[in-house]
């Protein structure tokens, strides 16, 4: 009996994924095709229906990108050209892309200065995605296996020292790569990074109407909300500047589902 509910499940998990496949490959060359005839609209859409039904990814959240570019809806643009850098963070295109939107934005914001080694870890962690990290780390993992096996049963002193060296080079590299793994995705998952959506948007000294005006941020800027109270919520900005903003006018870059 036990076997035969297994099989059962199984069996519908496989029709289901059987026929999910081709009807999101269906949608993705219908968008695709969409954008090519230049119909952007139309390709937005279907992007986000894709979006919708979970199927969540890089090229999805660039490519509904750039069908906002191209309908001049920046922050939009912005906005999901940030979703697909946070699950793709070496892709190059969609960085180009990204800093040609936020040239065009209203907001010329400097960011402060911060430690160099800080620089020197983020520039590392975003060389790869999570997944590539992870990928690297059951790599190193595998090489620490076969170099301790060929250093325990071999009896050449060479092959000895040559295992025993990759062998720690390796849970230098595994540890490495295991934890900017972890690290990539706690970003992914607990992303507190937000772009606000609305032009002239006061922040605000305290989370109410009645707080004193700041100063102003424009669509397309991007945020760090500290935390939320009701409506509203406290946010920063990379030059060190912070106040509160009414929740709606801003959206996280963190993936919607």
């Amino acid at each position: 009996m036990k076997n035969l509910i297994l099989f059962t499940f199984f069996s519908l998990f496989a029709i289901t994924t059987l026929k999910a496949e081709p009807n999101y490959k269906e949608k993705w060359h219908q968008a695709n095709e969409a954008y090519e005839q230049e119909d952007f609209v139309k390709a937005g859409q279907l992007y986000s229906a894709l979006v919708d039904g979970d199927h969540i990814s890089s090229d999805v959240y660039y490519n509904l990108g750039n069908c906002y570019f191209k309908q001049d809806e920046l922050a939009l643009a912005i906005l999901n050209y940030n979703r697909a850098l946070l699950l793709d963070p070496a892709n190059g295109n969609i960085r180009h892309n990204l800093e040609i939107a936020t040239t065009q934005t209203t907001d010329r914001i400097e960011k402060l200065p911060t430690f160099f080694l800080n620089d020197w870890v983020d520039s590392l962690k975003l060389a790869f995605s999570s997944n590539n990290w992870a990928l690297i780390s059951v790599i190193t993992f595998m090489t620490i296996f076969i170099m301790y096996i060929l250093f325990h049963f071999s009896k050449r002193p060479f092959i000895r020292k040559i295992s025993f060296t990759i062998c720690w080079l390796s849970i230098f590299a595994f540890i490495v790569s295991l934890t900017l793994s972890i690290s990539s995705m706690n970003n992914i998952q607990n992303s507190k990074i937000a772009i606000v959506m609305n032009n002239a948007v006061a922040v605000k000294s305290s989370p109410s109407e009645g707080g004193t005006d700041l100063f102003v941020l424009n669509q397309g800027a991007k945020v760090t909300v500290k935390e939320t109270l009701g409506e509203w919520s406290e946010i920063t900005v990379d030059s060190g500047n912070s106040g509160w903003v009414n929740h709606s006018t801003i959206e996280y870059i963190k993936p919607v589902k």
